[in-house]
């Protein structure tokens, strides 16, 4: 039996514990024994069960003062945000912090910088549905801006738009499901045990999220007349040199969720792309069917411009094995006629006597047609049309059709 993952109260506080600052925990904790405590007594005679002072007991008491950890609970309970389940969107946006987005260090704000206005406003709703809070969209960079990349100074030619939001509650929540806090590059990053253990919902919706961000989609080409060649979707991370075995470690993790719908990865040799830092590339292999089944089964989600694209890419993909593969051409002759003989096939379709006799085998042993011979001894083949229409509808099919043995 699964067991559910949650976050708990007590999941979010010992976020203290896990920052090394354990004088702030004691002091939630003290705060919610002290609250809970009935008693007749005074606070003086009870004020030594407590690591705090008499006037800060009376504080509590009198709600003139409230430890900043207990605000941050508030803030989530009155949200309804504990205990927390994570669902998709959860595993959504979560991967999109493990890719462009950020939480930072103080776990005070997290939030994502894109160059797609409409990306990051279908985040915001998003964010608003499931963690119930609001924020404005701002301008990060505008047109003619000068920015310094790698040491260069650059002008910035497209807008960079931010989504920030400024909540302790809600980054301590994010942190223990599993979002890094700070600089992503300097520190061991892992992907939460609750995707890895997931529903292939969770699954999916996480990669969604990072891949919005990080995975390029098929580059299509022409080379020496062959046109469309579509090349590898790829996905290139980097951390600093001594943490090469760490990402090495997560872009096997990816190669795991992706093995999980039948999709297969590789992982390139690391690049040396700056000065301490180090960078491994996850590509989607190569293959027709193998690229398919990514956009089919994973795709994107928030980035519109790669969802078309990849809608585009899909189409062609198609079509590519539509050509390449010569059965759906007979296939689609078939389908058109009530019956044909293999002199038909010569005429129409202009093949030679040798290839129509082994076509009309391959077409009889596959179950595709039904042969009869009439009375001058010429078998009429009558289409099968359910099992055509199969292949007519999700050519996709063809791939696993056995090759025509000429």
């Amino acid at each position: 039996m699964r067991i559910m993952f949650k976050i708990t109260e007590k999941d979010i506080l010992e976020v203290y514990k896990e920052d090394g600052k354990i004088k702030e925990y004691d002091y939630c904790i003290d705060y919610i024994k002290f609250m809970d405590t009935e008693s007749k007594k005074t606070i003086k005679e009870i004020k030594n069960r407590f690591c705090v002072s008499y006037n800060s007991l009376l504080r509590w008491k009198s709600n003139k003062r409230i430890p900043y950890g207990i605000k941050c609970l508030n803030f989530l309970k009155e949200k309804k945000l504990l205990p927390y389940y994570p669902n998709e969107i959860t595993a959504r946006i979560v991967g999109l912090l493990h890719g462009d987005g950020y939480l930072t260090e103080s776990l005070g704000s997290f939030g994502f910088v894109s160059k797609d206005e409409k990306m990051l406003l279908s985040i915001k709703k998003d964010v608003k549905k499931e963690f119930k809070i609001k924020m404005n969209l701002k301008k990060k960079r505008d047109i003619g801006n000068i920015e310094f990349i790698n040491g260069k100074k650059v002008s910035v030619k497209v807008p960079t738009y931010e989504l920030r939001y400024n909540s302790k509650g809600l980054g301590s929540l994010l942190f223990k499901l599993g979002v890094p806090k700070g600089r992503k590059i300097y520190q061991k990053t892992r992907i939460p045990k609750w995707v890895m253990e997931g529903k292939k919902e969770i699954k999916k919706s996480f990669l969604q999220g990072l891949f919005d961000s990080e995975l390029s989609n098929s580059s299509i080409s022409t080379y020496k007349g062959h046109k469309n060649n579509l090349g590898s979707p790829r996905m290139e991370m980097g951390k600093e040199k001594k943490l090469i075995w760490n990402l090495n470690e997560y872009l096997l993790q990816i190669r795991s969720l992706l093995k999980r719908f039948k999709i297969n990865s590789t992982i390139s040799c690391p690049r040396n792309y700056s000065y301490g830092k180090i960078s491994l590339t996850l590509k989607i292999k190569n293959n027709l069917i193998n690229i398919y089944n990514f956009i089919d089964k994973i795709g994107f989600y928030y980035n519109i411009l790669r969802v078309k694209r990849a809608k585009y890419i899909k189409k062609l993909i198609l079509e590519k094995i539509k050509k390449k593969n010569s059965v759906y051409k007979i296939l689609e002759y078939c389908k058109s006629k009530p019956y044909f003989t293999i002199k038909n096939l010569e005429n129409d379709l202009g093949i030679n006597t040798s290839s129509s006799k082994t076509w009309g085998i391959y077409l009889k042993k596959y179950g595709f047609v039904i042969r009869e011979m009439t009375e001058n001894r010429v078998f009429k083949y009558f289409p099968k049309l359910n099992k055509i229409n199969q292949i007519i509808k999700n050519p996709l099919l063809l791939e696993g059709l056995p090759k025509i043995q000429k």
